[in-house]
């Protein structure tokens, strides 16, 4: 009982606070009327700040000894919490005017299941193990996400859209910036000694982000908003197409390689299914069909053949024994936070461990020194919220998968992009995370922006679907559904 004091008068300061930062919006509002806010000015400071304490921190890749969290500065320590400050302050600003707008008679359509399934995976996997976990740790830092999050549920369509550039544009600068400080200081931003990648004596690029996988997540943001807004100029677009395949190949991130993928070959099948389906079923033009089943019989006759003739099963053993081998067999290791994960489950089923699952202290106990987290977002929500937090989180997910593609031909693929990039993360990394903002909260936020963006105020198709002007193909057009 005693040790539910401490969080609660902890949240009853942070609601206070945040009635006052409200009231202090509605001020802003009425004093400035600016319909559109400011809320994609936090863009640049989510996304900014963070590189800036990179920058600052004179980190080395190179060296083992660096942080695990990828290194910050004092600079960045200094200058975090004025930054979530004023993301409160932003956020709070479109929340004053939409209730203000409400009471006005004005009705705020919105999609709300979305908003209640994002409102539901924050009470199971951050309210709930702060308070509940068998290690309770109250961090106020999780309800900045609650608050901007909700926010962008409230954005008009010209701040959706100066949200989608600003992402689009901070993170090329960032690119840009990781990319030149390759040349000047490269043990700042790269691993020299990186040896397991695909290209031989390839340095791994982390840039300005506390590693290469946040880095090539980023970059892979970054190229979903080029697609969907790119630059007037050509050339600016040909250049910033170019640092961004550079940037993501340097990374070396064979999961986010692997995403980037699927959101091509998804953006080839919407934009060409129909000519194929046409084709395929075109009686007159069997030249595609029969080099199908050619290839299919090519490929089936040389598997029989390696099965007669080649000793697979000791050539397969003899990889394993290579150190290349013996990683991929453990999945690099993780297995072995899996299995701490799922211990860690077992013991605390419902609501956890707790927020402080894999923090310094936890991974002493454990002995795995660079398990910031159990590098799967289904292992990491059982291990930190119990069946709770993985219920909620399935009940998240399950939305954001039906707004996503309900909208998603309107929203030109975007929608669709974002969530193949948030789900692809999920296998090895964990994206949905509660503590915090960064790239990842910001991929999530954008997909509410756009979504709700398109519930609001869509307009006519050919299709007899809502589809907004911005958002329509090079040749004008929706892609086919």
């Amino acid at each position: 009982m005693f040790g539910l004091i401490e969080p609660l008068l902890i949240t009853a300061v942070i609601v206070f606070t945040f009635a006052g930062l409200l009231a202090l919006a509605g001020v802003l509002h009425f004093s400035t009327r600016k319909p559109d806010g400011w809320l994609h000015l936090g863009v640049i400071a989510i996304l900014g700040v963070g590189a800036l304490g990179i920058a600052t921190s004179g980190r080395s890749l190179s060296s083992s000894s660096f942080a695990v969290d990828g290194g910050r500065s004092a600079i960045f320590a200094m200058l975090i919490g004025p930054t979530s400050m004023l993301l409160v302050l932003l956020a709070a600003e479109r929340i004053a005017t939409s209730l203000i707008h409400a009471s006005r008679g004005i009705k705020i359509t919105i999609p709300a299941s979305l908003l209640a399934g994002y409102v539901v995976f924050w009470l199971g996997n951050y309210l709930a193990p702060s308070l509940f976990g068998e290690h309770p740790h109250f961090d106020h830092s999780g309800f900045y996400n609650l608050i901007v999050g909700c926010a962008f549920f409230f954005c008009s369509a010209a701040s959706t859209d100066k949200i989608i550039k600003n992402s689009r544009t901070t993170i090329l600068l960032i690119v840009a910036a990781s990319l030149a400080l390759a040349l000047i200081e490269p043990t700042l931003v790269m691993d020299l000694d990186y040896s397991q990648g695909f290209i031989p004596g390839l340095p791994r690029l982390a840039g300005l982000t506390p590693h290469a996988i946040t880095f090539a997540f980023m970059v892979q943001i970054g190229m979903i908003c080029l697609y969907a807004r790119p630059f007037s100029n050509k050339a600016w677009s040909a250049i910033a197409w170019t640092l961004l395949l550079v940037a993501l190949i340097m990374a070396q991130s064979k999961s986010i390689w692997i995403s980037v993928l699927l959101c091509i070959l998804y953006l080839a099948f919407t934009e060409y299914r129909l000519a194929l389906k046409t084709r395929l079923m075109d009686p007159s033009r069997p030249v595609i069909v029969v080099g199908m089943l050619a290839s299919m019989l090519f490929v089936v006759t040389l598997a029989l053949l390696s099965a007669a003739f080649v000793d697979i099963e000791g050539s397969v053993a003899r990889f394993l024994a290579t150190g290349e081998g013996a990683q991929l067999a453990s999945l690099t290791g993780r297995d072995q936070i899996w299995e701490v994960a799922v211990a860690e489950w077992q013991r605390y089923p419902f609501f956890g461990y707790g927020l402080s699952a894999f923090d310094e202290a936890h991974r002493a106990l454990i002995g795995i020194s660079s398990a910031t987290h159990a590098h799967n977002q289904f292992f990491d929500t059982l291990a930190r919220s119990g069946m709770v937090g993985l219920a909620s989180l399935l009940l998240y997910l399950a939305t954001l998968l039906y707004w996503a593609l309900r909208y998603n031909a309107q929203s030109n693929g975007f929608a669709a992009l974002l969530l193949i990039a948030l789900l692809c993360k999920c296998v090895s990394e964990v994206p949905f995370g509660t503590i915090g903002y960064g790239i990842d909260s910001l991929a999530q936020w954008l997909l509410f922006a756009i979504v709700a963006e398109q519930h609001r105020s869509p307009q006519r198709s050919r299709f007899g679907k809502s589809v907004p002007t911005f958002v329509r193909s090079r040749e004008g057009k929706p892609l086919p559904r």
